[in-house]
């Protein structure tokens, strides 16, 4: 037989990060708690509007009104000589982006400020620039592909502070929480990496509502009996804020689609 043919392929500069940032992130104790919720009212409020909430903003928003009851989840591992936790204030979302660098579908970060503060639709409107403006105009995807194209040792220095830093910092470039989805293809991952204090993750939404909803936690900043408490919070929020937000926009639905 032949010879298998193939060819070489050059990892572009944004798998290059994504590469050097699951090196240091692979050590975080992380686990996964899933809960199964029923969310059949938040389908029925979204399905009634013209224009609807993406379910990533409808979780990250959720996510950061639990947030408020559960500090816990504000809070970050400061490594160093005197290793520490630090809580944030407010809460910052990371969210897992895919676009395409010269027709490569890759995952870029992005960033959403304390989203406990805006509304469905400003969240929305921040993660539809995300996902449709170019790559160059979305400052952290644009310094994504500038530190790809650095020097490997660089690279990994670069990222390495971010995680070592002070807590403000910490949370300033990596966030308290994170969000990674791919439900809307139909698949759901089981344990997600990231160096997030808690990342987000839910299956496909059935159409009566039933969906599985992970948090996959570090388990040096807090335990699961938290987590458990902070998912059975992150459905009562769903359940009755998101709702009542949702319902409140059917009046403005309406008049955009007059």
């Amino acid at each position: 037989m032949g010879r298998i043919s193939g060819k070489r392929i050059v990892i572009s500069p944004p798998r290059r990060v994504t590469i050097d940032m699951l090196a240091l992130t692979r050590d975080i104790p992380t686990i996964p708690v899933q809960r199964m919720m029923n969310l059949g009212p938040v389908v029925a409020a979204r399905k009634s509007l013209v224009q609807r909430p993406s379910w990533a903003s409808i979780f990250i928003r959720a996510f950061a009104l639990t947030s408020i009851r559960h500090p816990e989840l504000r809070r970050v591992y400061v490594p160093g000589r005197s290793p520490h936790l630090w809580q944030s204030d407010a809460s910052v979302a990371m969210i897992a982006i895919e676009r395409l660098y010269r027709d490569e579908p890759v995952v870029f970060i992005a960033r959403i400020k304390s989203p406990e503060t805006q509304s469905l639709i400003k969240i929305d409107g921040e993660i539809a620039h995300f996902k449709n403006d170019p790559l160059h105009k979305i400052g952290p995807f644009d310094r994504t592909i500038k530190l790809g194209c650095l020097p490997g040792f660089l690279r990994r220095f670069i990222l390495r502070r971010r995680l070592n830093c002070t807590g403000p910092l910490r949370v300033e470039r990596s966030g308290t929480f994170g969000v990674s989805v791919y439900s809307a293809l139909g698949s759901e991952s089981l344990h997600p990496l990231a160096p997030v204090t808690t990342l987000i993750n839910y299956g496909v939404i059935a159409q009566d509502g039933s969906v599985a909803v992970r948090f996959t936690y570090d388990h040096r900043v807090t335990d699961g009996s938290v987590i458990a408490r902070a998912q059975k919070s992150l459905e009562e929020i769903l359940l009755h804020e998101i709702v009542d937000e949702l319902s409140s926009l059917r009046g403005d639905n309406t008049q955009q689609a007059a």
